[in-house]
């Protein structure tokens, strides 16, 4: 089966679809994982270790700051369209 999964946010939110996708594939599935890391950070040596596909799809260009005070606006706003905006 194909699957495509989709994830973003920081390492600590990424690396379980990591997980995920990587025991997918061993189970035999076709998987992409699609990926926008806020830190810009890459996975691509675990898609080819553990046999899935990863897409590094868009980027947040913030510095420190920004990425500190993005965080509680987030929070702040619960319509999840408004928060993508």
């Amino acid at each position: 089966m194909k699957i495509g999964i989709q994830t973003w946010g920081t390492e600590g939110d990424v690396r379980p679809f990591i997980a995920l996708a990587g025991g997918l594939s061993a189970a035999g599935h076709e998987v992409t994982l699609a990926v926008t890391e806020i830190r810009n950070k890459r996975y691509i040596q675990f898609g080819e270790r553990l046999g899935f596909s990863i897409r590094h799809i868009g980027h947040l260009d913030l510095n420190e700051e920004e990425l500190h005070a993005l965080g509680p606006k987030l929070i702040k706003e619960r319509n999840f369209l408004k928060q993508i905006t």
